[in-house]
């Protein structure tokens, strides 16, 4: 996935959408033209709605179809634009997985090994909090 951070987050307005899928009905969101969050259906770190902004239909077509593509095994890599902001050790943990080659499970613990000094709990937090 493409990453940037031109400008901050807190400058532009939030605007959101839902997109159907096999993995039940997800939520977008978006600021600036970069997505800022993905959230599934009863997912655990939900922030406040307020903070998804306006609802809109247009300009999440890009995200459905590389989704669309994605689920029905056709791509592999994502090449939406993505922002991402968390504490240094978030963001740590989100670049190792990034890495993680299509296909591979890999679990919290190992990822853990890799980092050194941490536990597979607080991986599972850094993934959890993916999104804002």
């Amino acid at each position: 996935m493409a990453t940037t951070s031109e400008a901050p987050v807190s400058r532009r307005a939030a605007t959101h959408t839902t997109i159907r899928s096999s993995l039940g009905e997800l939520t977008v969101v978006a600021r600036g033209g970069l997505v800022t969050g993905l959230y599934f259906p009863h997912h655990w770190y939900l922030p406040d709605r307020s903070a998804f902004g306006e609802y809109r239909d247009a300009g999440f077509g890009d995200v459905q179809r590389q989704l669309d593509e994605y689920l029905a095994g056709e791509r592999r890599e994502f090449d939406v634009p993505v922002e991402a902001a968390g504490s240094p050790f978030q963001e740590q943990v989100w670049r190792l997985i990034s890495q993680i080659p299509y296909g591979t499970t890999v679990s919290y613990g190992e990822l853990a090994r890799e980092l050194g000094r941490t536990t597979a709990q607080e991986v599972g937090a850094a993934v959890g909090a993916a999104t804002r």
